[in-house]
């Protein structure tokens, strides 16, 4: 019984097994050896790091952790933007031709975009911004701005910022022109303003474009990348269509996967099925090409910067009752990261990733020294990525060994079934010896 207890216990312990943890691949880089330098993360890095690059861990001589700093090129995330309600004044209107708004911002301020939320549905409106100091003279900031919302069945995508040139006068007048259809009166229910800083630029990442597929039931086009890397930090797409005039809502998926096995409990435990990855929702928005009744042509056919970081992207175009664009290309940009650190201690290190567990380092580097941030660097070059060897994912301990526990614990049952049967014969709980006889 013992044994049998011993060899269950060998089994069920949780240090009976390697650990999965721990990196999952290296790789050389070398510097110069002249001080501060930095290494562009390679999209073979991002392919074997988690999304974040929080697993990344540099070592030196004899394996001595080298302090990094983690910089992104812009900066991760979708463009951050701090609007601010202004003052409507001097509302008027043309039945049926134009809306008016004079906005007082109480002063000279510096501004280059506004948000403003229009009545009605369905609507693509021209726009004029002017701009003044004394609201007597007016100069023409913005002739040919468009504001344009379009519903499909339930979605609803908006383009509702207008980009202006940098300037701080204190009064702006905004003027609305109706479409054919429009009503007497077109409202210009809110505007805010933001001075946003210069958008970083970003670099190509090459992919594969599937060709564009109608999804004819729900009145829409599919294009699919395949960008060969999972998590690359992809931040916006351009899209190449030659259709002279349109705007269409668009919505943006991405997954790591096509396929992936999960675990799924059972009556007798877990089993593993394959199944298809879910795509998650990155951005929404508008893309057009529209031109005006004075021959004025603006088009946006680039999405909302988003945060990215997969493999595989969709790009969903609500075509509603209009036939699909003809799609030429669409071209994928992405952010950079780079690892600046001291490299004065040799020109040999190692880097290693893919720790599924691996919390964020905590370095000083970053708060103690300045100017980490300069483009002029040395650079560091990285090797070819090697893998550490097959480390099997990391799966619950008691679902690893489910099978082992549902023993234990009928062994267990067993074992306090006899106990019991043994005490209740020790206290005499059985018939006495030679208690039968003839009545």
């Amino acid at each position: 019984m013992r044994c049998l207890w011993g060899i269950l216990a060998a089994g069920l312990l949780p240090g009976a097994e390697g650990s999965s943890e721990g990196p999952r691949w290296r790789c050389p880089v070398r510097t110069a050896g002249q001080g501060f330098a930095r290494m562009e993360v390679t999209p073979e890095i991002f392919d074997g790091s988690r999304s974040s690059l929080e697993d990344l861990r540099l070592t030196g001589a004899g394996g001595r952790p080298v302090p990094y700093r983690l910089r992104w090129v812009p900066s991760p995330g979708p463009v951050r933007i701090a609007w601010e309600p202004v003052r409507l004044i001097n509302r008027t209107y043309d039945p049926g031709r134009s809306a008016s708004i004079v906005l007082d911002f109480g002063g000279p301020r510096e501004k280059n975009r506004l948000r403003v939320r229009l009545s009605g549905e369905n609507f693509r409106r021209r726009v004029r911004v002017e701009g003044s100091q004394d609201s007597a003279s007016w100069e023409r900031l913005e002739e040919n701005g468009w504001l344009i919302e379009v519903r499909t069945g339930e979605s609803r995508f908006s383009a509702d910022q207008l980009q202006l040139s940098p300037n701080n006068f204190r009064y702006l007048r905004l003027t609305v022109f109706h479409m054919e259809d429009d009503p007497p009166r077109v409202e210009i229910e809110s505007v805010e303003a933001a001075a946003a800083a210069e958008e970083a630029p970003l670099v190509e990442a090459p992919a594969e474009v599937r060709p564009a597929r109608p999804e004819g039931e729900a009145k829409r086009t599919v294009v699919d990348l395949d960008l060969r890397y999972r998590n690359l930090p992809v931040a916006e797409l351009a899209l190449d269509a030659t259709d002279p005039y349109f705007h269409r809502g668009y919505e943006l998926l991405g997954r790591n996967a096509e396929r992936e096995v999960v675990e799924r409990r059972t009556e007798t435990g877990f089993d593993r099925v394959e199944r298809e990855v879910p795509w998650q929702p990155l951005a929404r928005g508008v893309v057009h090409r529209v031109r005006s009744a004075e021959g004025g042509v603006r088009e946006r056919l680039r999405t909302e910067r988003f945060e990215g970081g997969f493999r595989y992207l969709r790009l969903r175009i609500h075509d509603g009752d209009s036939p699909p664009l003809s799609i030429r290309g669409v071209t994928a940009w992405r952010r950079r990261a780079f690892l600046v650190f001291d490299d004065r201690g040799g020109r040999e290190f190692v880097l290693t990733g893919g720790d599924p567990r691996a919390e964020a380092p905590q370095y000083d580097l970053g708060r103690a020294v300045e100017a980490l941030d300069r483009d002029d660097l040395p650079p560091a070059e990285a090797g070819r990525v090697e893998p550490l060897g097959d480390v099997a994912e990391a799966v619950p301990w008691t679902e690893r060994h489910s099978g082992l526990i549902l023993l234990a614990l009928t062994v267990l049952a067993l074992g306090v079934g006899a106990a019991v049967w043994r005490g209740l014969r020790a206290a005499g709980g059985g018939p006495p010896s030679g208690a039968g006889g003839k009545a």
